[in-house]
């Protein structure tokens, strides 16, 4: 690649790099890295896009407070969003029973059986959907 006014490459030690300075969309496009040496050669390829990066969320799983959760996400676009969608499903949380899980009953022989116990809907109005 030529350098221009726009495009520049620079080279410090091992580091190598392309700096694109005012981004067009006639920079958008394929872009490969081939290093060679006296035992061969590698290659590596780059998709410049314009498109927006995948969400990043940056909330943590569990709110501080009781009543209250802020959920944040940061995603980097060349262009400005022009539109950003959040989507939302419902899930059913279990909670333990109430009641204790039996020890594994045992047989006169020493044969250890498992037993089961179920488990309450943190809500009964709280269902799967979409």
């Amino acid at each position: 690649m030529e350098p221009t006014e726009r495009k520049t490459m620079e080279t410090r030690g091992n580091k190598h790099s392309l700096n694109i300075k005012q981004v067009q969309s006639s920079d958008f496009g394929n872009y490969s890295c081939v290093a060679e040496n006296s035992l061969g050669r590698a290659k590596k390829y780059m998709e410049l896009s314009g498109r927006p990066s995948p969400a990043q969320f940056r909330s943590a799983p569990f709110s501080r407070s009781k009543d209250s959760y802020n959920l944040t996400w940061m995603v980097e676009s060349y262009p400005p969003l022009e539109e950003v969608r959040l989507l939302y499903r419902k899930i059913m949380m279990l909670l333990p029973s109430s009641r204790r899980l039996p020890r594994r009953k045992t047989d006169t022989d020493g044969t250890k059986y498992p037993t089961s116990t179920s488990s309450t809907p943190a809500d009964p109005t709280l269902g799967c959907g979409a």
